[in-house]
This record gives structure tokens, C-alpha cells and sequence, in this order.
């Protein structure tokens, strides 16, 4: 399954990073950070029934 990864910022909003591909509880994704890493408070994998969230 396809999930659209985001990073979110201090402020709460979130930014366009990529898609990651989950398979079988699975998945990786590379991308270019546009924000500076002090400004990210977690990055978000989102699809159409579920939302994973990572905590920074």
C-alpha cells in the first residue's frame, strides 16, 4: 500500500515529502529535506484508512 509521507514542522504543518510503499509491514523512502531537521517535530505515512506517525 501506497502512504504519502509528510514532514511536520514546529507550527504543525505539514510538507510534501514523498511516497513510501508498505508491503507486508514494510517499507523505506528517501527524500531531499527542505526544512532543517531542529524544525521537524514528526514525519506522518498517510493513506486512505491509516495514519503512522513518527515522533522526533
Amino acid at each position: 500500500m501506497a502512504h504519502r509521507a509528510l514532514a511536520v514542522d514546529r507550527a504543525g504543518a505539514a510538507h510534501p515529502v514523498g511516497t513510501c510503499k508498505v508491503v507486508n509491514g514494510t517499507g523505506t523512502i528517501g527524500y531531499r529535506l527542505r526544512l532543517a531537521v531542529a524544525n521537524i517535530s514528526q514525519i506522518r505515512l498517510q493513506s486512505t484508512d491509516a495514519v503512522l506517525i513518527g515522533t522526533l
